[in-house]
């Protein structure tokens, strides 16, 4: 396998120095935020080149790099997975949508590995205005839907299997609420008590909502399952 060309900061630093140019300048136009995608892509693909792939243990190349631009690490692997996600027609198009896509945008965009996913939902930032915060809560829903089922259950092989099943995730929830969430002071329920109201959030409020209509779910499927046992005991 061939080795990537040994680079010097200093000749990474000649070879990104107009990137980091445009980087400085505002951006204010349609033209100049097109100008500013355009120099992070420089920018990451001479990384890609320099340093393709994650570093081994011991290889600190890419922080060097970053510091002989002042950037960090982290950084410089974002644009280089700029690079990487997107091709020059990919980036031809990001460009046009300069207006409505940010590099902020695009730094969530590029978790996202499946390029059609990716399009569609850069195509939404455009088509519904969103922000960073809108783009990530939009992520986050679609990452929920997808894994809200979770993997397929297991059907117990016979009838007593299945009432040990009962049992077993029985046994398991009375231990949760009596050793996590219940009983003891460092419990769920004696850590909320004691939290002041400057730190019950709106988003705190809104999960313990949420945890409330699963608990009321599940007393009522609990209700369901123990009558129809007790008329078989």
């Amino acid at each position: 396998m061939p080795q990537p060309p040994s680079v010097s900061t200093t000749q990474f630093k000649n070879r990104v120095r107009s990137s980091l140019r445009n980087l400085n300048m505002k951006a204010v136009t349609s033209d100049q935020k097109a100008q500013r995608l355009r120099a992070y892509h420089a920018i990451g693909s001479v990384v890609a080149e320099v340093v393709p792939g994650r570093a081994s243990y011991g290889d600190d190349r890419l922080s060097k790099l970053a510091e002989a631009i002042g950037y960090k690490a982290a950084a410089l692997t974002k644009l280089r997975a700029f690079a990487s996600c997107y091709n020059q027609q990919d980036l031809s198009q990001l460009c046009k949508l300069a207006d409505h896509v940010s590099w902020s945008h695009v730094q969530l965009l590029l978790s996202i590995s499946d390029k059609s996913k990716r399009t569609t939902l850069q195509q939404s930032i455009v088509n519904n205005g969103w922000s960073k915060e809108q783009l990530r809560q939009a992520m986050k829903a679609k990452s929920t839907d997808r894994h809200a089922g979770g993997r397929p259950l297991s059907r117990p092989t016979d009838p007593e299997a299945g009432l040990r099943q009962i049992d077993e995730e029985s046994e398991r929830w009375i231990r949760l609420c009596r050793e996590i969430w219940m009983e003891g002071g460092s419990s769920l329920i004696a850590t909320l008590d004691s939290l002041p109201v400057t730190r019950r959030t709106d988003k705190l409020r809104k999960q313990a909502l949420s945890s409330i209509q699963k608990l009321r779910a599940l007393k009522k499927e609990c209700g369901i399952l123990q009558r129809k046992l007790e008329k078989l005991a």
